[in-house]
């Protein structure tokens, strides 16, 4: 019976070696590193993390220069289609798209579609208002925009 005690602690006592050396290998090819030093694996990652935080900072600053920079573009942000005349028959061919951005400064295309041609017009914008004379239906799509 001393015997089987002793055997199975035995085969325990080796099972158990080979598990630690197993780990003891595993843990030296780990900390390693590429010179030899856990130490040096520590510290590419410090470097790693202190390029991160540089890169995120910089990052940070080109997205805020960015959204300074298109904070005031609304682009296309009004299309009104009407029929330009009553009584022709034909549909709400006609338009006029707005090209603005916050300080009501841009652009105003507007097109006359008739039965054999399509006139367009472009019509500088500053401050909402516009140097040239603008239909009932620049003013409503400025209007529009502006609130």
């Amino acid at each position: 019976m001393l015997t089987v005690i002793t055997l199975t602690l035995g085969t325990i006592l080796g099972v158990t070696l080979v598990l630690v050396f197993s780990l003891f290998m595993r843990i030296k090819k780990l900390t390693r590193g590429s010179n030899g030093s856990f130490e040096h694996i520590v510290q590419d990652v410090q470097k790693t993390l202190t390029d991160y935080d540089s890169f995120k900072s910089e990052i940070q600053h080109f997205q805020k220069t960015l959204d300074a920079k298109v904070s005031h573009i609304k682009g296309c942000s009004e299309c009104y289609n009407f029929k330009a005349f009553d009584g022709m028959g034909g549909g709400k061919n006609s338009f006029v798209m707005a090209f603005l951005d916050d300080y009501g400064t841009g652009l105003l295309l507007s097109t006359i579609d008739t039965r054999d041609r399509v006139n367009i017009f472009a019509k500088p914008v500053t401050n909402w208002k516009s140097e040239r004379t603008l239909t009932e239906e620049e003013r409503e799509v400025l209007t529009k925009l502006k609130k």
